[in-house]
């Protein structure tokens, strides 16, 4: 009885091989197609699907609850283990099947692999070692986060459903730690979905990877997203060390212009007590008397303004503020100008609205951008022109305008206006000297006192300057 005992059971397994053979085959062809690039060459296919047949059959009749994320990662780990290819990735390499690293690849660029399937992790850790990366593999969410610390990767390839803590909330873990916020993580998905998709990219991914990995696409995304991050890198190093350039030219600035500036103006000074004592000098000597003077008075102004915009720039310039009125500051310096308007033939006038508010400003910045802007209206309007300068309210700031009859902005050069040595072909009507940096001061305390500087070429000629100072809320 029992040999007819055991024939029954025998046809009994049969058939429940056939049936769940047929119910299970496109998983099985699917777990085929990923490890066929691992296979070794020896071995046949048919086998390994009759293999992988029969694990299926054992795993079911052990267990009729098993699900098939269960039975695809079990039968997964049992072909890995049986048949997957291990010591001929050496061969493959020195036989040239392998793609030869470009000078531009991210060869040895640290990558983490984040999945729960052995099968997946081997894949896709073949193809990365083939084109050169240094891989690293993490079989859970939780085993990835401690891993990133220890190996500092520089790209994460990481599955999205995974036991324990899925792709999803490990990605947004690890960037709540302020040192991976530019680690670019790449999920691995077989679902592909719009809504998975979108809930990868608002957890800090920057791609998406649909499986089965294809070599070529997901290479070219994962060698385009290194490149991206090696460049952000190149770039914050290329900024870093700009600024400490920068620091550098700076404090060269200040040093220069404050330790040249005293002799300079003794130049200056005895020059014009040179002329003062002119009764034995020749015409020829003392027209060298008005060159040596005007260099060196020349030669003041540009260091008096290369040391403002340095002072500026370095944030050393404390702004002093305190409630003035504008008005009051404008009207007291304009007369000062008047020598200067008068000697070149220009009319030079002042204006305000009866009541403006007070502002909160520096005095002596704010003496400072007057005295810049009213000498430049000056400086470029010619003999019998005019020049304005008006306050009023611009509710609900305090605006300062200053307008000329000078030749205008030439429009292709505007850009010019307020960078530093920014001069347009305008030339100074009285053969005064021009910097070049007078407008870019101008610019750097206006942005200190949180307004707004804009020009305009007005329609009937000449210029009109603008600055827009906050008021002091009454």
């Amino acid at each position: 009885m029992k040999p007819f005992r055991h024939k029954h059971v025998q046809k009994a397994d049969e058939a429940l091989q056939q049936e769940l053979f047929k119910d299970y085959y496109p998983l099985l062809i699917s777990i085929l197609d990923e490890i066929e690039p691992l296979l070794q060459r020896s071995v046949d296919q048919r086998e390994v699907l009759a293999m992988a047949s029969m694990m299926l059959g054992q795993l079911v009749k052990n267990n009729q609850a098993v699900n098939r994320r269960e039975l695809r990662k079990a039968i997964e780990q049992y072909l890995v283990d049986t048949f997957a290819l291990d010591k001929d990735r050496e061969e493959l390499l020195e036989a040239g099947q392998s793609r030869k690293p470009q000078e531009d690849d991210m060869v040895g660029s640290r990558i983490l692999i984040v999945d729960d399937s052995a099968m997946a992790r081997r894949q896709i850790s073949f193809f990365l070692k083939k084109d050169g990366y240094e891989v690293y593999e993490a079989k859970s969410g939780e085993e990835a986060l401690w891993l990133v610390s220890e190996v500092d990767p520089e790209l994460v390839l990481m599955d999205v459903t995974m036991d324990g803590l899925d792709g999803l909330e490990t990605c947004r873990q690890l960037k709540e730690d302020p040192a991976n916020t530019n680690l670019p993580v790449i999920f691995l998905s077989a679902k592909g979905e719009r809504e998975e998709i979108v809930a990868g990219f608002k957890s800090g991914a920057i791609d998406y990877i649909v499986k089965p990995f294809h070599p070529a696409e997901s290479l070219t995304r994962i060698r385009t997203h290194l490149r991206i991050k090696k460049l952000a890198q190149l770039r914050e190093k290329h900024i870093s060390e700009l600024k400490h350039l920068n620091n550098t030219k700076d404090r060269i600035l200040r040093i220069a212009s404050h330790d040249l500036r005293n002799p300079v103006a003794a130049i200056a000074g005895l020059a014009e007590f040179l002329k003062d004592d002119c009764a034995n000098m020749n015409e020829s000597q003392r027209e060298i008397v008005d060159c040596m003077e005007e260099a060196a008075k020349s030669l003041v102004l540009l260091l008096n303004e290369l040391l403002d915009i340095s002072v500026i720039d370095s944030g050393h310039a404390e702004i002093q503020r305190e409630p003035l009125c504008l008005v009051d500051l404008v009207r007291n310096l304009v007369p000062l100008f008047r020598g200067e308007s008068e000697r070149k033939n220009i009319s030079l006038s002042f204006e305000s609205e009866p009541e403006v508010p007070l502002s909160s400003i520096d005095r002596q910045q704010m003496r400072r951008l007057i005295d810049n802007l009213i000498t430049n209206a000056i400086k470029f309007t010619p003999s019998g022109g005019k020049v304005l300068v008006r306050v009023r309210q611009a509710a609900p700031d305090v605006c300062l305008e200053v307008l000329d009859t000078g030749p205008g902005i030439p429009e292709k050069e505007a850009g010019r206006l307020f960078k530093e040595f920014g001069k347009t072909s305008n030339l100074p009507t009285g053969g005064e000297s021009s910097t070049g940096l007078g407008l870019s001061i101008c610019q750097r305390i206006v942005q200190a006192h949180d307004g707004k500087i804009t020009f305009q070429n007005l329609p009937e000629g000449g210029t009109r300057f603008r600055v827009i100072l906050p008021a002091i809320e009454s």
